[in-house]
């Protein structure tokens, strides 16, 4: 059943800006835990399916601001004080100038290049502190790019990616979350290619 939603002044909590945490390197940073944590609250009452109501409600409450809307989705500048400040919410639009959510991605390190050792740290720091606020994780994946996932109560799923150049925190929507945990059910490989004969189960 949908779920209502109060209008962009209420709904979410209000986190100020946190300092960010240095890993390894000056040049690597991520956010600090009580930024990662703040969202995680945030992230965990989303209901689903959640309108792109929602995801304007949430950006309030975590001080971001739009930097492009469109149909297919919207693209917000975070409060992190990385270099890679970007947040973007996947949209599946309803033809009525609305949609549901189906992903939102927020960058959540600096973005660099060539320091494979530096994400590594990185990536073990976030996956730390989103384990802290969510317990033991349901899946972790150790591909080139490894990805750890938590179930949450509403039906949804938070990842943390480690990509070429950064660390992603994802919130899935429960229609993603679901898709993904029938892929587990039926032994499907996460890590197949569609296409190149290697899509076996």
């Amino acid at each position: 059943m949908r779920h209502a939603v109060e209008p962009r002044t209420s709904g979410f909590a209000r986190h100020d800006r946190q300092p960010v945490s240095d890993i390894g390197a000056p040049s690597m940073r991520t956010a600090a835990p009580e930024q990662i944590t703040a969202m995680l609250v945030v992230f965990e009452t989303v209901p689903w399916p959640a309108g792109k109501d929602v995801a304007g409600a949430l950006a309030d409450a975590l001080g971001w601001t739009v930097r492009a809307d469109l149909p297919n989705g919207v693209h917000y500048v975070t409060a992190l004080e990385t270099n890679d400040r970007r947040a973007d919410v996947l949209i599946e639009p309803d033809g009525a100038g609305g949609g549901t959510i189906v992903a939102l991605t927020v960058q959540v390190s600096d973005r660099v290049a060539d320091a494979p050792a530096d994400l590594d740290q990185a990536y073990r720091s976030v996956v730390a502190t989103v384990e802290d606020r969510l317990g033991t994780p349901v899946r972790a994946d150790s591909w080139t790019n490894p990805r750890t996932v938590w179930d949450l109560a509403t039906g949804g799923r938070i990842a943390v990616q480690r990509l070429n150049a950064g660390v992603s925190l994802v919130l899935l929507s429960q229609r993603g979350a679901d898709l993904e945990r029938e892929e587990d059910r039926l032994g499907i490989d996460p890590n197949r290619v569609p296409g190149t004969g290697h899509e076996g189960l």
